[in-house]
């Protein structure tokens, strides 16, 4: 940084025999699958915003998934089952860890927060049901 701002900061050919090619990503990239950590999938979700996004289906209903965080805690639900849903979140069981869901978006409505989700009564992301 400091020789950028000085200006003394000179570029470098690449090495053609180091560099890989990035594939462009497609929307079902952005499938969450619950058998990874729970690390791995927040990475994932944040990565994947806002393109491609990243969703999971709840019965015939896709669900965005626009921010989470991971914890530590485990569980003994399988990977993919909502364990608990509160107004900080929704937690889901993963491969490695639990993942809490803090926004989302339902088909046909904008993003909200689960706070705002439980507020408009919707009976979604309960305790127990499976996430795919």
């Amino acid at each position: 940084m400091e020789r950028l701002a000085k200006g003394t900061l000179t570029g470098e050919v690449q090495n053609e025999a180091e560099a890989n090619y990035a594939h462009k990503l497609s929307k079902e990239e952005g499938h969450i699958d619950w058998s990874r950590s729970a690390q791995e999938i927040e990475r994932r979700i944040r990565a994947f915003n806002p393109w491609p996004g990243t969703f999971t289906d709840l019965g015939e209903q896709r669900i965005r998934i626009h921010q989470a965080s991971a914890l530590k805690q485990g569980s003994d639900k399988g990977p993919g089952t909502v364990i608990a849903r509160g107004r900080d979140g929704v937690d889901v069981a993963c491969g490695t860890g639990t993942l809490r869901i803090t926004s989302v978006q339902l088909p046909g409505s904008k993003a909200q927060s689960i706070n705002d989700l439980i507020n408009g009564g919707k009976q979604v992301l309960l305790p127990g049901q499976e996430l795919n």
